[in-house]
């Protein structure tokens, strides 16, 4: 099982208006003021004051606790400052400020599982009396300010950061001119836990990569001259603090917290990016190899016989075959070590088809490049020729995630609308036609409600739905959609559910597939060959339409 620090981790979007909030007015009590943590008022006394003016008593005020929607998270409280004041006649204390401001975050939930590397969220701050200072931590770096008016009592930002790879802590804080401070703590992964490819799969679990199925080609990496497919899970040798894997056809990727890539498996074309300007490299490797040419990455994604990796920094870079242009560079070269994608920045995703591949742009645009035979690029045309540099998608604008297939791609608007195009012989796109001359050239709407994220791999694609089911449409003669019938025919559209609750990763490989739940438990289904579904007990190149359970070491 899968460990998670959270009893429920799902991914939402901004704007399909996931909410997590907090309102928190602390009061302190003078200097002595202080919080017990349950987000109860204290009662202060008054501050120091100074000058003469009527008598009178000032009280403390009563602070009121806060309520998270959608999260559990309690906010911080502040001192109360000194109120020096003046006054007319007879003298006395005047009221110190020892309420805390009201702070809302809205469009991010905690323990969110990110699909992409972004952070999009809106605060909203207000004080009684002043708004002094509003802001954020990230990963316990130093404090960032929000600009705000000064002398103001109110704030609302849109903030849109880059987390890290892996386990992402974020605080919002706004403070009051009297000192008072109110905190709402946050945190979100960008990882990514499960993975299958042809014939072999992969899960992360305690930062260890957990492999079975086929290992004709060191695939694998269980060390040298292993070539055993496994039937049931076997931990990867000499890998730790992995936060995602990444498994197509017959080469594997892992991404340690560090920011380095491992590759091992089939190195065709220089697949694995372990080669260098002048000295390529096609050799496989039967254990894990860190691919030295760069470090800081983000997030990784393969084509069939060719890899993409987003860096911190938004870059994109690409290696392997390039017969397609798939490698983004402007030729059709090979490459066995890594270079950067032309005219590339500020993206947040990279996906990879059978030749093509896709970025998403923080602006919400998406770029293409690379085979375009089945309308892989959404330009509305086909054709044969290889495309060698990124092109925008027309039409699209305010995307949140990309999904690829083989040779076709889906993407998820910020307004919940799903859109698909390319490849559609099996119905795969999800717009209700199949058949050979059913492709879609241009993205086109798919009957879809309450997407959090899509996925999709060969012939066929998922959604995880908003309440932890998930629907698969396309080819489904090894029973890949996993709808536990006998009726293996494809789905044109959206329709049988996923026979999984909970659920909160899904990968697809070439005919099989392997999901996790939002506690770790993971499970199988599709064509079992080689060990692909890790059950022992399972026929040999047969069909298991029902999801199983795998249990991990």
């Amino acid at each position: 099982m899968l460990e998670r620090s959270t009893a429920r981790l799902r991914f939402r979007f901004f704007v399909a208006g996931s909410v997590l909030t907090m309102l928190v007015a602390s009061a302190a009590c003078g200097d002595d003021g202080a919080s017990d943590g349950t987000n109860e008022g204290g009662t202060g006394g008054g501050g120091a004051q100074d000058g003469g003016g009527a008598g009178g008593t000032a009280e403390g005020g009563t602070g009121e606790g806060g309520s998270s929607e959608g999260g559990t998270n309690q906010g911080g409280t502040g001192a109360g400052g000194d109120v020096t004041g003046g006054g007319g006649e007879g003298g006395g204390p005047s009221v110190p400020d020892t309420v805390a401001p009201n702070l809302t975050v809205t469009g991010l939930e905690d323990g969110v599982l990110l699909r992409t590397a972004r952070m999009r969220f809106e605060a909203a701050a207000s004080d009684d009396v002043e708004l002094a200072r509003f802001g954020y931590v990230l990963n316990g770096q130093s404090e960032t300010e929000i600009p705000i008016e000064q002398g103001m009592p109110s704030s609302t930002s849109v903030l849109d950061l880059r987390p890290t790879r892996g386990n992402n802590t974020l605080v919002v804080f706004a403070e009051d001119a009297a000192g008072n401070r109110t905190e709402v703590p946050l945190s979100a992964r960008l990882t990514r836990s499960t993975a299958a490819g042809g014939a072999h799969t992969g899960v992360v679990a305690n930062g260890q990569v957990i492999v079975w199925g086929r290992n004709n080609l060191t695939q694998l990496g269980l060390g040298p001259g292993d070539t055993t497919s496994r039937t049931t899970p076997v931990v990867v040798p000499g890998l730790s603090s992995i936060t995602a894997i990444e498994l197509r056809q017959n080469q594997s990727l892992a991404l340690a917290q560090d920011g380095t890539l491992y590759g091992w498996g089939n190195n065709a074309d220089g697949r694995l990016g372990l080669g260098a300007p002048g000295t390529p490299d096609t050799s496989n490797r039967d254990t894990p190899t860190p691919i030295a040419a760069f470090a800081g990455v983000l997030q990784v994604a393969s084509g069939y016989d060719h890899t993409l990796v987003l860096r911190e920094d938004g870059t994109v870079w690409s290696f392997g075959d390039n017969s397609m242009g798939q490698l983004g560079d402007g030729t059709t070269d090979d490459r066995s070590y890594p270079a950067a994608v032309m005219g590339l920045s500020d993206i947040i995703q990279v996906v990879g088809g059978s030749k093509h591949s896709l970025a998403l742009g923080r602006d919400g645009t998406v770029w293409a490049w690379g085979r375009n035979e089945y309308a892989n690029l959404g330009q509305g045309t086909t054709d044969e020729e290889p495309h060698m540099a990124p092109a925008q998608v027309p039409g699209l604008s305010g995307i949140v995630q990309l999904a690829s297939g083989r040779d076709h791609v889906l993407a998820l608007r910020d307004d919940g609308v799903v859109l698909g195009w390319g490849l559609n012989q099996n119905g795969q796109v999800g717009v209700g036609t199949s058949g050979v001359d059913a492709d879609v050239l241009s993205p086109a709407e798919i009957a879809l409600d309450g997407v959090v994220a899509l996925i999709a791999d060969g012939n066929y694609s998922f959604a995880v739905l908003d309440d932890g089911t998930a629907v698969g449409w396309g080819q489904n003669f090894n029973g890949q959609l996993g709808i536990g019938s006998d009726d293996t025919t494809e789905r044109s559209a959206p329709s049988d559910p996923l026979l999984m609750t909970d659920v909160e990763e899904i990968d697809p490989g070439a005919t099989h597939a392997v999901g996790v739940t939002n506690t770790g438990t993971v499970y199988t289904w599709g064509w079992s060959t080689n060990g692909s579904l890790g059950r022992a007990d399972l026929l040999n190149n047969w069909a298991y339409p029902a999801p199983g359970l795998v249990t991990l070491p």
